[in-house]
C-alpha cells in the first residue's frame, strides 16, 4: 500500500496526504466509502477506494 494517500469523500476537496494506516482507519470508520476517490503513491489519478485491494473488508461469503 502506498505511504502517501489523497482522497476526495463526496466530490469534495481533495484532503491530503495522509498515511496508510489513516486511509484505512478512514474505511474502517465507514467515513470513507468504495465509491470516493482516492489516490496514492505513483497513481497518476485518482480511482474509486472500492477499487484498492485491503482497504474495504471483504464481505463473508454466505453459507450453503
Amino acid at each position: 500500500m502506498a505511504k502517501q494517500w489523497f482522497y476526495s469523500i463526496g466530490g469534495q476537496k481533495v484532503v491530503g496526504p495522509c498515511s496508510s494506516a489513516e486511509i484505512r482507519m478512514l474505511a474502517a470508520s465507514g467515513r470513507l466509502t468504495p465509491h470516493d476517490r482516492v489516490r496514492g503513491g505513483r497513481m497518476s489519478r485518482p480511482v474509486k477506494a472500492g477499487m484498492i485491494k485491503g482497504l474495504f473488508a471483504t464481505p463473508a461469503p454466505d453459507a450453503a
